[in-house]
């Protein structure tokens, strides 16, 4: 069993209907028992992975768009309280300065999987900031002559479709990965077809692991609570 499954075991909601879940109230418990006991990152990309499940519930018209867009609006209430220190009183830090970068790309990986890690986060930060689960999903078929990611992506906020550009920095890094699968940094294998539950479940593991590590390289070079995201923002 599941820790979540022994959570809602726990709390009454075993068993609940698609109305009760898409109501919000076991959202925000659930939210409200993991607040103090994992990293704020992790609990959201374990509720990003609830986003997508709303959206194929939707899709396959278990809920109605109504109700997907108002649970989705809960969960991503929690991400943007999430984003300032409340402590403190201050805005958490979102992007790396230059001796930061530095630090990173000279940073000595202790082994195979900590280098691997270590590339996806520079490989977004070298293509105009790329979100980390494009740079997992990658194939070698998504990289054109002229050294740019097409993945038809759309821009978060503008809805344009963009195409970014590999630097000289970022060609170094595929270099290295060259003939090893279908998928760039080969997190996922030749049979993982994007798109269903099997998939996100996987995605989510990877995101929470890149995490970790991360923040264990961050901790090591003195740069605090080090994740993925960040370099989306410093490429911005």
């Amino acid at each position: 069993m599941s820790s979540f499954e022994k959570w809602a075991d726990a709390n009454g909601y075993k068993g609940m209907t698609i109305k009760e879940m898409v109501s919000g109230e076991f959202v925000r418990d659930w939210y409200a028992y993991q607040v103090n006991r994992m990293e704020a990152s992790s609990i959201y990309i374990y509720l990003m992975s609830l986003i997508c499940l709303f959206k194929i519930m939707r899709d396959k018209e278990l809920i109605t768009s109504a109700e997907k867009d108002n649970i989705c609006r809960i969960i991503k209430s929690f991400r943007r309280a999430k984003e300032y220190n409340e402590v403190e009183g201050k805005e958490e830090k979102k992007w790396l300065n230059k001796d930061e970068v530095r630090k990173l790309e000279i940073y000595e990986c202790k082994d195979e999987q900590e280098q691997r890690v270590l590339d996806t986060f520079l490989f977004s930060l070298y293509t105009c900031g790329l979100r980390i689960s494009d740079v997992l999903t990658l194939e070698w078929s998504h990289i054109t002559d002229d050294r740019h990611v097409d993945k038809n992506q759309v821009k978060t906020k503008t809805k344009h479709k963009i195409a970014p550009m590999i630097n000289d920095k970022g060609k170094a890094i595929l270099e290295r990965y060259k003939g090893k699968g279908k998928y760039v940094f080969g997190f996922f294998g030749e049979d993982d077809a994007i798109g269903g539950k099997a998939f996100y479940d996987k995605m989510t593991k990877t995101e929470i692991y890149i995490n970790r590590v991360l923040k264990r390289i961050g901790k090591k070079i003195g740069i605090a609570n080090l994740h993925p995201h960040m370099a989306r923002h410093t490429a911005t």
